[in-house]
């Protein structure tokens, strides 16, 4: 019993030292899976602190320590840092066209054996768009939502400031280096999946690309993405 509040109140103290970091440092990146958000919170990490950082990298030599779980939702942690500092931070994020994202998704899961290898890229989007938190292999939510799950709120707001396109990552990186006061940032690429040069549109037949199109209708029209 002592243990179990003891590492609660670990948990509970580490996560309000981390909501301190980011009210004092001014800003907050909402990291949606396969946009290379890995390799944005590993440098944020080495530069602000374990607030921002990224442990889980398949190229460790990489990983930071970190405080705040990955891929929290821009209006949980709104909730979480309250809405009033939530209103002055600098708030940032990267979206990717849907049909990209879960091919890069599938090779990435696959890679870390993290779904069975058998399955085809067609069985893959179908089970993952049946998915529900208690679907083997899809329990964390970052597989099943899209980029707008991420950033809008509960009455369709979006709570994030600058959206920037993984299509243009080096205008956004740019952008974020001036505004953060950084030299150096958006060197580090880490998860890496995609085989390189490989047009995710191949992948795709009428039917898995219909499923992702009902599925992000709301990614396709607020980003302004086609196949």
């Amino acid at each position: 019993m002592i243990s179990k509040l003891r590492s609660k109140f670990e948990k509970y103290s580490t996560r309000q030292n981390a909501l301190q970091q980011v009210r004092e440092n001014g800003f907050w990146f909402v990291d949606i899976p396969r946009t290379s958000s890995s390799s944005i919170k590993a440098e944020l990490g080495l530069h602000f602190g374990p607030a921002y950082g990224k442990a889980n990298l398949i190229e460790t030599e990489y990983a930071t320590k970190q405080w705040l779980n990955d891929h929290v939702p821009a209006r949980e942690m709104r909730t979480m840092i309250g809405k009033k500092y939530w209103q002055d931070l600098y708030t940032f994020t990267f979206v990717r066209n849907p049909y990209d994202r879960i091919a890069s998704l599938y090779h990435y899961l696959r890679k870390r054996s993290e779904i069975p290898r058998e399955w085809s890229f067609s069985e893959f989007v179908r089970r993952l768009l049946n998915a529900n938190k208690k679907t083997e292999y899809f329990r964390f939510h970052g597989l099943r939502y899209g980029a707008a799950d991420f950033v809008l709120g509960k009455d369709g707001t979006v709570l994030v400031e600058n959206i920037f396109k993984y299509e243009n990552r080096s205008d956004g990186i740019r952008q974020i280096a001036d505004k953060l006061g950084l030299k150096e940032f958006g060197e580090c690429h880490v998860q890496g999946a995609s085989p390189v040069g490989q047009n995710y549109r191949i992948m795709y037949d009428d039917q898995t690309r219909e499923l992702v199109s009902q599925r992000f209708a709301t990614d396709l029209k607020l980003f302004d993405y086609r196949f």
